[in-house]
This record gives C-alpha cells, sequence and structure tokens, in this order.
C-alpha cells in the first residue's frame, strides 16, 4: 500500500490490495474537484507519450475532503493532477511528481504483476544513489549535467569491473526524465535485488543542443522542437560524448571501461546512439534502439566490437514502420539484430518495458 499524506492528515494517493487507488484532496473551500488522469480510461492508453487523459468528479465530505476511488487498475505507472475550481495542479500530499512535456504532474504506481513490480520503490532493497555531474564539454567552459545510477556496490567494483550503459532520453526529455518517468532507479534497485541482472552503471546525460538550454531551467517541448534541427544535423550532444565519458572515468577511477559500455536511446535519442556508436564502434558491446524515427543509411552503424542490436517497437507506435525498417537494414548488413515488437505506443509505458527487456540481454 502507497500512502502519503500532508498537515491536514489526508492520505494520497492510497493504493488499495486489489489494485484500486483513492486519490485525496483538502479543499474545504473548493466549490469543484476533478481528477484528470489516465488511468480513468476504460482499456490501456496506447496513444503518442500516453497523452490522452480523462476527468472524474470527487466527492466532498463533512471535513472539506474531496475523494475518488477508481475500479481496479491494471499494474501499470500512472501520471495524474487535480483541478480545482478550473485551475490544474499536482497532488499536494504526493512529493512523487514528473514534468510531463509543458507541466507538471504526480505520479502513482500500482504493482501486482511482476514487469509492474520492478516500478515500485521497495523499503527492503539495497539502494543505488544517483549523482548529479556536470561534465565540460568544449574549451569556453560549456558543460553538460549528467545524472549516474550508481548501484549499492563496493567501489572496488565499480573501478574494476561494474558494466556501464549509457541511456540517452527523446525529444522532449532531459537527463531527468528516465529517473522520473522511466523509473530508472526502481528499475534497477529491484532487478538487481531479483537476481535478474547484475549490478550496472547507467548514465543518463543532456542530450538536448547545450547552448539553446539554460542551466537554471528545465527542458521542454517546445524549446526542443524549435532545436530538433540543431540536434539532428550539428550533432552537438554526439561531439561531446567522448569527453563526456572521459569525465566520468576520471570521476569514477574507473580502469579499462569499454570492455564493458553499452548503449540505448529512445526516438531521437536513438539517432544520436547511432551516431555515437558509429563513430565510435570499437567502444560498444551492444545496442537498443527504442522507438527510433526516421533512421536513414547515414545513421547505419559500424559493427566495430558490437556483438548485436535490439530494435525495440510498438505496435501502435508512430515510428513502428522505421523501427522494422531499422532492423531490417541492420540485418541486410551481416549483424546480429533482434526486433522487439510489443502492443505498446510512443510512450513512456513502452519505453520502461524496453529497458527491462534491454537490461537482462545486455548481461546476457
Amino acid at each position: 500500500m502507497v500512502i502519503n499524506s500532508n498537515a491536514q492528515g489526508v492520505m494520497s494517493p492510497e493504493v488499495h490490495d486489489d489494485g484500486r487507488v483513492t486519490f485525496r484532496y483538502y479543499g474545504p473551500d473548493a466549490k469543484r474537484v476533478r481528477v484528470e488522469s489516465g488511468c480513468l480510461l476504460n482499456k490501456p492508453d496506447n496513444s503518442w507519450f500516453d497523452s490522452k487523459k480523462r476527468k472524474a468528479k470527487m466527492t466532498r465530505d463533512q471535513n472539506g475532503v474531496w475523494s475518488l476511488t477508481t475500479s481496479p487498475l491494471i499494474p501499470e505507472v500512472y501520471n495524474y493532477r487535480f483541478v480545482v475550481d478550473g485551475v490544474k495542479c499536482v497532488d499536494p500530499c504526493n512529493p512523487d511528481t514528473i514534468h510531463e512535456l509543458l507541466h507538471k504532474e504526480s505520479l502513482v504506481v500500482v504493482g501486482g504483476l511482476p514487469m509492474a513490480n520492478l516500478f515500485v520503490e521497495r523499503e527492503k532493497v539495497a539502494h543505488g544513489k544517483i549523482d548529479t555531474v556536470r561534465c565540460q564539454v568544449d574549451d569556453s567552459g560549456v558543460s553538460r549535467k549528467v545524472l549516474v545510477y550508481v548501484p549499492a556496490v563496493d567501489s572496488t567494483e565499480i573501478r574494476e569491473s561494474l558494466p556501464i550503459l549509457y541511456l540517452l532520453h527523446g525529444i522532449s526529455g532531459d537527463e531527468q526524465v528516465w529517473i522520473e518517468q522511466g523509473r530508472v532507479k526502481q528499475i534497477l534497485d529491484n532487478m538487481i535485488a531479483n537476481g535478474d541482472i547484475s549490478p550496472i552503471m547507467v548514465v543518463m546525460p543532456d542530450c538536448n543542443v547545450v547552448k539553446k538550454v539554460t542551466r537554471q531551467k528545465r527542458t521542454n517541448l517546445f524549446r526542443n522542437i524549435f532545436n530538433y534541427p540543431v540536434l539532428r544535423h550539428k550533432k552537438e550532444f554526439e561531439k561531446s560524448f567522448t569527453k563526456i565519458h572521459a569525465a566520468l572515468c576520471s570521476r569514477y577511477d574507473i580502469t579499462d571501461s569499454t570492455t564493458f559500455l553499452y548503449m540505448a536511446g529512445l526516438s531521437s535519442g536513438a539517432m544520436q546512439a547511432a551516431n555515437i556508436v558509429k563513430e565510435n564502434p570499437s567502444m560498444f558491446r551492444k545496442v537498443g534502439f527504442f522507438s527510433p524515427p526516421l533512421m536513414g543509411r547515414r545513421y547505419m552503424p559500424d559493427n566495430g566490437g558490437i556483438s548485436s542490436y535490439y530494435v525495440y517497437i510498438g505496435d501502435s507506435d508512430l515510428f513502428r514502420k522505421s523501427g522494422v525498417r531499422l532492423a531490417k537494414r541492420l540485418v541486410a548488413t551481416g549483424v546480429e539484430c533482434d526486433c522487439v515488437n510489443l502492443d505498446e505506443g510512443h510512450s513512456w509505458r513502452a519505453w520502461r518495458r524496453f529497458l527491462v527487456l534491454f537490461l537482462k540481454e545486455i548481461q546476457k
């Protein structure tokens, strides 16, 4: 059961054992309060970015607490927010929030199935940490922000044998989105605790056009769309990759790290991953492309020391055809490539699953 509370003793959200969720909001002076969420839909949302939502009225009790209890939900991660007298806001009782394109929303996780249980924050497991690192990428002092998941292992193990996965975000995100939306920390903590995978470091850099994103503000969809031509053609992030990797090796005193390097990227991050692998083919062992967009032959990486590629695509993903085409092109070049199709869309619901599948593959 997940319970959050505020000063008024209000608990929200409350996840019941049968998969129902109760949302609560303390608003004695409010006239109308609603919940807005994809969890209120009658079927799974396979739209772009899980963008479909439904609003439902909450009921007020005599103490000024508004509440709504859902029907049993499919185990999954759900975004939601309240609409109080026409004003949208996050759940003040819930510290678990995410940046959803142009605004913030609250988040609730419903466990109950093996995959969804990986997204749940568990107390009785060893917890890795998330380090924030600024890596200087040119002589002018420009730096990129990088988040690093470091598992709960001895520092000697990090230096000598710990594999490293570079995990790139898409056009709507930044270095924090794999933590917030992707549930990377929970997935890694739980998979390591379950024995599904061995400990691994995961590096999540800001892949955006660095000079267009201020240090003080989070990135957003509009800023990234306007900078997409720059991101695609000038390859600002790709040019900085080797310096980022060198800085991280120095920080963590990592030796002989190229033996254990892996790369994965989602959507536009898949294009960046392909560019990096093409320029540095001998650095990586396995590469994953999640929902890759249109990727012509100029993105085809050289095989180098890479043992295999993995293309993950949803059946209702807007880039499904390009993902299948990429997999066929890779196979045609004589490299090993698996194309994995799931009944998903271009969304975090899909990308969380792709990450779990890829983590299992890279350590086989």
